[in-house]
């Protein structure tokens, strides 16, 4: 049980760096390219 809690804890905070790191890159997408957000 032990184990599965620590591989949930590992897999979690590597899915929120993931989504961080894409919401920044959708911040720099949206800045080089403004006319494509309406």
């Amino acid at each position: 049980m032990g184990i599965s809690y620590w591989v949930l804890e590992i897999v979690c905070h590597e899915a929120l760096r993931i989504l961080y790191t894409f919401h920044r890159c959708l911040n720099l997408f949206a800045l080089h390219f403004p006319d494509q957000r309406n």
